[in-house]
């Protein structure tokens, strides 16, 4: 932080307390109410300013590298059963929402993993039919409806700069891809023609994605080169692989 901006929130701050202060020199209990209000507001403002501060990574600059627990997509292993190997989005989902509570862990335990994916596929089932392939658009609405949460958005005709600067602001992306062009060597042949994952940072110094990809075990912490993870962006129709028409780039944006 720059010695004018450390000045100024020590001035703020020290305004702040006088404020809190005088508070308890005035008699009128509504006064009282009304300037302790005032206060509040303005040491919440200084607290989220410097925490904005703090967090601010220049875009193109360095490593980013959010700590978002891990699942795969199938926690169990159990890549037979036909809903655990198309529940890319519920998996995704279910590593945003562990991220967003805070989880430390660096890996979920499988069985709750895969207790929470299973109730959200049943959630989907039961309340919209499916659960195969989710768009974006659906994807984000399902979070929104399932964990109660409103800070999830669809971005549409993305580049890789607004992957890098959403990251760069302390932001989760979720993204869909056509799983055949990322190439990854622990998919099953040719990998999957729809496939949801998780971007949590990139490196700049190697020009990749740092991702949590469900589709494989070895999916935590996993890298794509920005060119690659960025072709392979594709958002796909709801259904039963229905047929993709169009290569339109979208991610939807988490927010803590």
């Amino acid at each position: 932080m720059k010695r004018s901006k450390k000045i100024a929130l020590i001035v703020a701050l020290a305004a702040a307390v006088i404020l809190v202060r005088l508070i308890f020199l005035i008699n009128n209990p509504r006064q009282q109410s009304r300037l302790s209000n005032i206060a509040s507001r303005i040491i919440n403002k200084l607290d989220r300013n410097s925490d904005s501060t703090n967090k601010t990574i220049q875009p193109g600059s360095g490593i980013v590298d959010l700590s978002v627990p891990f699942t795969a997509q199938s926690p169990l292993a159990h890549w037979n059963i036909p809903e655990e190997d198309s529940a890319c989005e519920e998996a995704s989902l279910v590593m945003a929402e562990h991220w967003l509570q805070g989880d430390p862990s660096s890996t979920l335990d499988p069985n709750a993993a895969n207790a929470e994916i299973h109730a959200i596929i049943d959630f989907e089932n039961k309340n919209y039919g499916n659960a195969i392939d989710t768009s974006a658009a659906d994807t984000a609405a399902t979070f929104r409806a399932y964990y109660s949460a409103n800070n999830i958005s669809v971005v549409n005709d993305i580049s890789t700069p607004d992957i890098i600067n959403v990251l760069t602001q302390g932001k989760l992306v979720i993204v869909p891809t056509n799983g055949n062009a990322l190439g990854n060597p622990h998919f099953q042949n040719p990998g999957p023609e729809t496939h949801m994952l998780v971007i949590r940072g990139y490196d700049n110094n190697t020009k990749e994605f740092i991702v949590n990809d469900p589709g494989t075990k070895f999916g935590e912490n996993y890298k794509y080169s920005y060119d690659v993870l960025y072709n392979a962006i594709r958002d796909y129709p709801t259904g039963n692989h229905l047929p993709i028409v169009g290569n339109r780039k979208v991610m939807l944006v988490v927010t803590k």
